[in-house]
C-alpha cells in the first residue's frame, strides 16, 4: 500500500527496487490490480517492469536477450517523455 500511496501522489518516474524477481513481480502485479492495468496493453501501462538482463544472478555472462529488450523498451518509454511515466 505505501508503494501505491507514493506512486499515486507524485508525478514523477519512481524505481522500487526487490530483493529478487519473485518479490518484484509479486509487487507488480499488486500495484497492477490496484490501478486497474493488469488489462491494458504494455504501451499504456503506467507501471513497467525493469527485468534484469542476466539469466542467473552470478553468471554475467550469460544474458537474456528477451530481457535485454524488454529493458531497452523500458528506457525507451522512460525517455520518451510525451506522457507522464511513472
Amino acid at each position: 500500500m505505501v508503494g501505491a500511496t507514493v506512486f499515486e501522489g507524485n508525478p514523477f518516474a519512481h524505481l522500487f527496487i526487490l530483493p529478487d524477481k519473485e518479490s518484484a513481480a509479486y509487487f507488480l502485479n499488486d500495484l497492477e490490480n490496484i490501478f486497474e492495468e493488469q488489462s491494458l496493453p504494455s504501451e499504456k501501462k503506467r507501471i513497467i517492469f525493469y527485468p534484469t538482463s542476466y539469466r542467473k544472478a552470478y553468471e554475467i555472462e550469460k544474458t537474456d536477450n528477451v530481457n535485454v529488450l524488454l529493458r531497452t523498451d523500458v528506457l525507451n518509454r522512460l525517455s520518451g517523455g510525451k506522457r507522464k511515466k511513472y
